[in-house]
């Protein structure tokens, strides 16, 4: 069987005209499809956690109550984040401004601290008490996820949430 010559061009090292073309196309994906947004932050998540081995907790959302009788306005969020023998319960609130205020309790496992991440923010740490609670003030809103740290087990990753 003859080798037919696009084969020697396919093995061979990329050129300046291929990555004109290269460039070309991915300009036109670009503009015809473009990646999500916060794409390369959900990619760059995903392989912390692989690096640190972490857990991940499972979410529960539960019906939030009423604010008021007739307004059908809500009055904050919980949820409830659970692994295995570690749950905790997530309460927000309405901050000032643009703000809301996380209030949480770790239950069935003992957590020593938590962890905020939101966006590209640094993380705040707050330190969980003998009642099992934890709180974080003047949050902005976004995508926040917690990351509890247990004496002597894994860290536990819950997913993101809108706050």
């Amino acid at each position: 069987m003859t080798e037919h010559p696009d084969d020697q061009l396919a093995d061979g090292e990329l050129d300046e005209a291929d990555q004109v073309i290269l460039r070309g196309l991915r300009a036109t994906w670009t503009a015809l499809d473009p990646p999500p947004a916060g794409l390369a932050e959900r990619l760059r998540f995903g392989l912390m956690m692989d690096a640190m081995e972490a857990e991940l907790a499972s979410l529960t959302r539960l019906e939030p109550a009423l604010a008021g009788v007739r307004s059908g306005a809500l009055a904050g969020s919980t949820v409830t984040f659970t692994h295995r023998d570690f749950s905790a319960i997530v309460r927000t609130a309405t901050g000032a401004g643009e703000t809301v205020s996380i209030e949480g309790w770790v239950t069935a496992a003992p957590a020593t601290g938590v962890e905020l991440v939101l966006d590209a923010d640094p993380p705040r740490r707050a330190v969980v008490d003998d009642t099992g609670h934890f709180q974080f003030d003047d949050v902005r809103r976004g995508l926040v996820r917690f990351t509890f740290h247990r004496p002597g087990s894994s860290v536990i990753v819950t997913p993101a949430m809108e706050v």
